[in-house]
């Protein structure tokens, strides 16, 4: 985290000394394995408070992007909910306020269950359910709902950065392309152009908006192909919260692609593909 998040939004303390160490207490320090125990009494571990959390967070975390973003479309919203609710998020939270090192586990997994992932994220979110337990959802939204607001800048922040990069890449690369064209030959009068469209190429109309680097490379490609499609593929590698990208663009029959772009979402990595595309096609043909 850029900031301490103890000092910048202090977790609200739980009064209820039984949830407060059932929040800590892991699964293997309980007396039996969980294949072994039986519903006698109240689970001791912390694995249902971190369900009723995990329920208490989603709703939160909706909550704040629709309060944050109220100009933004389902997808985007969608997309941004699903870096906030990620295991790896949750546990990096939960280290930020020292929670993993209060954690009760067996002797045995003393050096190995607080570094463990899945039990950072798991008692972070047993923190936030047995927070709502003890004081109800306003002591969790009063808390909790700083630190989400923060988040989602910070996402917004990250698009806003790349959304820059690519307006400034494909400016570059149209830029780069209209001085290239500048010292092109004109095409003799009885020389036909390969498009079979005759001598003289149509006007192009330059794009405008968001994504209008792929609109172009598509309408380009459709007069140059006669109505075939380039050949799009999109990998995706990376954390869940950081992932990236890699969307290649090939021309039928080629083997090697035209384009590649990488970026954190596949929308973007598809615009940055396609900008990289367009300065290499042919550049008699335009729209």
């Amino acid at each position: 985290m850029s900031f301490d998040l103890r000092d910048k939004h202090p977790i609200t303390p739980i009064k209820d000394e039984r949830l407060r160490t059932q929040v800590f207490t892991h699964r293997s320090a309980t007396e039996a394995p969980a294949r072994l125990a039986v519903d006698r009494e109240p689970a001791r571990d912390n694995e249902r408070l971190a369900l009723l959390g995990s329920a208490v967070i989603e709703l939160l975390v909706t909550a704040v992007i629709e309060c944050n973003m109220p100009l933004s479309r389902v997808g985007e919203i969608s997309d941004t909910r699903m870096l906030l609710v990620t295991r790896e998020r949750m546990a990096t939270w939960a280290d930020a306020y020292g929670l993993p090192q209060r954690l009760i586990v067996n002797p045995a997994q003393r050096a190995l269950i607080p570094n463990n992932e899945n039990a950072k994220a798991q008692v972070f979110q047993a923190y936030v359910g047995a927070l709502y337990k003890d004081q109800g959802i306003d002591a969790v939204e009063e808390w909790f709902s700083p630190v989400l607001d923060d988040a989602v800048n910070e996402i917004e922040e990250i698009r806003t950065a790349e959304r820059l990069e690519d307006n400034k890449s494909w400016r570059n690369s149209i830029s780069s392309q209209a001085t290239t064209e500048s010292f092109e030959p004109a095409a003799a009068p009885h020389e036909p152009l390969a498009t079979g469209r005759g001598s003289t190429p149509a006007a192009r109309s330059p794009p405008s908006g968001s994504g209008s680097s792929l609109s172009y490379f598509n309408e380009r490609c459709s007069k140059l192909l006669k109505g075939a499609q380039p050949i799009w593929q999109v990998k995706k590698d990376g954390k869940d919260h950081t992932p990236e990208f890699t969307a290649t663009v090939t021309l039928p029959g080629e083997r090697e692609p035209i384009g590649i772009g990488v970026a954190s979402n596949s929308k973007l990595a598809k615009q940055r593909a396609a900008t990289v595309a367009l300065a290499k096609l042919p550049p008699q043909v335009r729209v």
